[in-house]
């Protein structure tokens, strides 16, 4: 099953929110409250492929980058529902020349450091019953 979205469904979404960041945050957290819904994740739902974009840590290895992910999506995303996530694929993001305007939300917990730009494609696996 492939749930589409129209193009500028977050402005729509986040009517009256300000600042931009906060509204990549807010129209992300709407699409991950949809991909586990019981009207898009049901019961012969086995496996969930969810794609964010986001900014990681370069120090970190992709054993920790895996971890993070694992950690903050099972915590908030799929746990809730029955998922849990079993692997994390990173693409690194070259926007060099690029003139697409991108925000994101910041992260109290990063860890700080040089950053690059990526794109997860995070798999979670309904727990078995």
């Amino acid at each position: 099953m492939v749930h589409r979205l129209a193009r500028g469904g977050h402005l729509a979404r986040t009517l009256g929110v300000l600042d931009g960041n906060e509204k990549s945050k807010l129209y992300r957290e709407h699409i991950e409250d949809i991909v586990v819904s019981n009207k898009v994740a049901v019961d012969s739902v086995e496996i969930i492929n969810l794609v964010s974009r986001g900014s990681i840590a370069t120090s970190f290895s992709d054993a920790e980058i895996f971890e993070t992910q694992k950690a903050d999506y099972d915590k908030y995303v799929f746990e809730p529902v029955g998922f849990e996530v079993y692997d994390v694929k990173v693409s690194r993001w070259n926007r060099t020349g690029s003139t697409f305007a991108y925000g994101q939300a910041q992260n109290p917990k990063f860890a700080g450091g040089e950053t690059a730009l990526a794109i997860f494609s995070i798999f979670a696996r309904r727990k078995a019953s």
